[in-house]
């Protein structure tokens, strides 16, 4: 992909055809495509398609390698190119008409497990790595091609090369080589840098990187024992910049790395950083410059370690304000929630490609999807529906986010403290003082209108006294103020006690305010009903009766208790106790040893919350009677306040 087409190789239609976007990659009338058929469409298998960043649009062609099938046996290298005369103004059907092609067969070569193609960015030279082989196609000297014995360039004859990628003045070719037969790891992965001959053009192997793994990571364990036969498992993806800042992912290892290279003098590889994103495969897939080497995109496929596929993202990183590692984080990442992958795109991603501007993703069928840059203030929105390729349109950031510069990349949350209601802004505005604003904010809240709520509530505890007999003894004879005296069995025993006293005083004052015979008179009778209601001494004393009233108001009060805190179970369906000072009684029992974290401990607790928090903990785990090795165990960490 460059400024002037788009290939894609597409070896499952009936027949076998190029795809052939030409640009400006929008949904304008300028904008075409056409399909074309393969050279020798029965008999031809393509690897791969390239062609240079910085294409000449007068000499319009694209290179292509690939294997013969069906009974024939050999690999190919294939040029095609196109009449500049008419480019822009071809329709489907007469696409073809302005094609030419050129095939050149490697006879001495049969199948080739790895077989990868790289041009430099002006499009004139075009070379062929394999392990057998390398070769040199000058475009613009009489078109020639020469090849020449793989050991005459590789400095390790068992070099296998994955991924290329050719600048103005240097390459980069990755790929695996053999170790010891004997030893545990078969093979090891290898970064190579070329140089190119001043005369003959012929690369150079001129530096090395060899990745090493972290003694007891998972990434230590790999043996590569397969890595001889092609798997998309051991995919790698190689992108060089305009500054000599390299990419090269190997998802078997989950890494991404980043290197430099003096584009003055490139004689040496030098390692920067590296990106390693957890323990899947996966990361780097595919990766690809933008924006003049500014921002890199990573495909971060996610697969278990036996290769399962579960989740495809493209993520966009900032290369030129940020360090590049595993703790950078990505400015963008697709799919979003407002960045929707369409239902005609499969979920599972293989590839993107980049022009200096433009970013393309593939899927598992061959779907294409472009991305195009938008303007400051918008953001590139992905259409539901279409034909193939889809290509994005520029629609306003939405409310809470913005951005600041041209690209592909989504908007961004507006920062604490700003906020955006809904306009196509390259800034947030500043929100007012004293105003509620969080990240990505649309609208200012005033803080008198927020109210703090505790939603944890803390695990219940059991009361002082859990048998029945001491829970009623405690309620019937406990007095409070306010609501707990007007609840209280005491109280109300003793009001009623009171009055009998009272009664008694009356009596004994009657003697000297009425005549004898009359105060006889109302003694016996007084006496004879308080012997009726005496509870205490079965009908013999009469101050017994008297007592007895308090004793059925306490008793009264006894029921009544014992009936409600019955009632209080089971403690889902209870409401507080009104019928005892507490109102948070319950008929049950609590017994836990665990608190939960959002609750703030108290002081005396703190400080062993704080030694807790600065000590480092080591999970050391043993096998024993099993197979699983360390390899098939996988750790999750959930943070949290419960």
């Amino acid at each position: 992909m460059n400024e002037i087409l788009l290939v894609q190789a597409r070896n499952a239609d009936n027949p076998p055809a190029f795809f052939i976007q030409f640009a400006p990659y929008n949904t304008t009338q300028n904008s075409s495509q056409c399909f074309i058929d393969y050279p020798d469409i029965l008999n031809t298998y393509v690897y791969c398609v390239a062609l240079g960043k910085k294409q000449n649009l007068n000499h319009t062609q694209f290179f292509f390698a690939g294997e013969l099938i069906n009974n024939r046996n050999g690999v190919f290298f294939g040029v095609a190119e196109y009449n500049q005369t008419n480019i822009v103004s071809n329709v489907s059907n007469s696409c073809a008409l302005n094609l030419s092609y050129s095939l050149y067969y490697l006879i001495n070569y049969a199948h080739q497990e790895h077989y990868v193609l790289g041009v430099e960015p002006q499009n004139r030279f075009a070379y062929g790595f394999s392990n057998q082989f390398v070769f040199i196609f000058d475009s613009m000297n009489g078109s020639t091609l020469e090849s020449w014995n793989g050991n005459l360039t590789w400095p390790n004859s068992s070099f296998m090369p994955h991924a290329v990628d050719i600048s103005d003045s240097f390459g980069i070719i990755a790929g695996f080589i053999q170790n010891d037969p004997q030893g545990r790891v078969k093979y090891s992965p290898i970064i190579y840098l070329l140089n190119f001959n001043s005369s003959n053009h012929h690369p150079i192997v001129v530096d090395q990187y060899i990745p090493k793994a972290n003694q007891g990571t998972w990434q230590d364990l790999l043996t590569y024992s397969d890595a001889n036969i092609y798997s998309a498992k051991y995919d790698m993806s190689i992108s060089i910049n305009s500054r000599g800042d390299i990419l090269v992912g190997m998802q078997f290892i989950n890494r991404v790395f980043l290197f430099s290279v003096n584009i003055s003098n490139p004689m040496q590889l030098i390692y920067i950083s590296r990106n390693t994103n957890g323990r899947s495969l996966g990361n780097g897939k595919s990766l690809a410059w933008l924006d003049n080497g500014n921002m890199a995109a990573i495909l971060v496929n996610t697969y278990s370690l036996n290769y399962q596929w579960s989740s495809s993202e493209v993520y966009l990183y900032d290369m030129k304000s940020n360090i590049y590692n595993s703790n950078s984080t990505s400015i963008s990442v697709f799919p979003s929630y407002h960045q929707l992958l369409p239902s005609s795109f499969s979920s599972v991603f293989l590839n993107i490609i980049s022009s200096p501007i433009s970013l393309t993703l593939m899927d598992n069928i061959g779907n294409l999807l472009i991305f195009t840059p938008t303007p400051s203030g918008f953001y590139p929105s992905i259409p539901a529906t279409g034909s193939m390729p889809l290509i994005t349109s520029p629609e306003p950031c939405p409310p809470g986010m913005y951005k600041d510069h041209v690209g592909i990349n989504d908007c961004i949350l507006c920062p604490t403290g700003t906020k955006n209601p809904g306009n196509a802004t390259t800034q947030c505005t500043p929100c007012a003082p004293d105003t509620f604003y969080p990240l990505g904010s649309v609208s200012e809240t005033p803080q008198s209108a927020l109210e703090n709520i505790i939603q944890l509530i803390a695990y219940p505890t059991s009361p002082e006294y859990t048998i029945f007999d001491e829970v009623l003894l405690q309620n019937m004879f406990h007095i409070g103020t306010g609501r707990c005296l007007l609840v209280s069995p005491l109280f109300w025993t003793l009001i009623v006690g009171g009055l009998a006293i009272l009664i008694v005083i009356v009596i004994k004052l009657l003697k000297y305010f009425v005549d004898h015979t009359t105060y006889v008179r109302i003694k016996k009778r007084t006496h004879y009903i308080f012997k009726k209601t005496d509870l205490i001494g079965e009908g013999e004393l009469w101050v017994g009766g008297l007592a007895s009233f308090a004793v059925v108001v306490l008793v009264s009060f006894a029921y009544g208790f014992s009936n409600s805190y019955y009632k209080q179970y089971p403690i889902e369906t209870s409401t507080d106790s009104y019928f005892a000072c507490d109102l948070s009684t319950r008929n049950a029992k609590f017994q836990s040893s665990l608190q939960t974290l959002g609750i703030p401990p108290t002081t005396a607790e703190k400080k062993m919350f704080d030694l807790l928090n600065e000590q480092s903990f080591s999970l050391n785990i043993e096998f024993i009677n099993t197979l699983i090795n360390c390899d098939a165990i996988s750790i999750q960490a959930l943070y949290g306040t419960t």
